[in-house]
């Protein structure tokens, strides 16, 4: 069964935060078994939309709050239900990563994805508030130009363009790695950190939420 991580210490549901960014591990059917091995369901366990959309994220945010929210083309429409069911307005694209090859020379060494279309490279991260949280700078660009790195790992500049445009608390839901002034939440937590910073916390409340929609059947679980 999938254990999360529970080595922080919890605290009340009380808190209320300015900024919640998310990756969630999206559950994505491939039409064919060719494209198997590069799908998420083999690097992590996934969560089918209903089980995301019952999660108590509008409970973590504050009256003025910007949710970021990273979704793959296939499943915009599904992304732009599951805002509407955490509370928020979808608002705009926060940014729009372009990714280079992971051993790239050059800034116009593109990836190439798949697609059943035309292939892949940009991948989008949604921007919805709830209430109207002010923006601090009005210099942050929305383009982003990095290289990729592991499975589904974002760029870290992301957080940092974050942080200048709105104010916190921060949250980031299904982290895989920890960062200073942020709360982190994920069942990969710590998996990237080179330095692990110790003074995470995490909702105990949406941890159980979490388990139990982990628990579901249909979800992978860990060996």
């Amino acid at each position: 069964m999938t254990t999360f991580n529970r080595s922080c210490t919890t605290f009340s549901i009380s808190r209320r935060y300015g900024v919640i960014y998310a990756d969630p591990p999206w559950s994505f059917r491939n039409w064919s078994s060719k494209g198997t091995g590069r799908n998420a369901i083999s690097h992590y366990d996934c969560l089918d939309f209903d089980a995301l959309a019952a999660l108590p994220i509008a409970d973590l945010a504050a009256d003025n709050c910007a949710l970021f929210l990273w979704a793959t083309d296939p499943l915009l429409r599904r992304a732009f239900d599951l805002i509407e069911a955490w509370g928020f307005e979808y608002k705009t694209v926060g940014f729009y990563w372009v990714k280079l090859n992971r051993a790239a020379k050059h800034s116009a060494d593109y990836f190439t994805g798949l697609g059943y279309w035309t292939r892949a490279n940009p991948e989008q991260c949604l921007l919805a508030t709830r209430g109207k949280p002010p923006r601090q700078a009005k210099d942050v660009r929305r383009l982003v130009v990095e290289r990729r790195r592991e499975h589904s790992r974002k760029p870290d500049c992301v957080r940092e363009r974050i942080e200048r445009l709105v104010a916190g608390p921060y949250l980031e839901l299904f982290a895989r790695e920890t960062k200073p002034g942020w709360d982190c939440w994920g069942n990969q937590l710590a998996l990237f950190d080179h330095d692990h910073v110790p003074t995470r916390r995490q909702p105990s409340s949406l941890v159980d939420a979490l388990e139990a929609a982990f628990s579901n059947p249909g979800t992978r679980q860990q060996d």
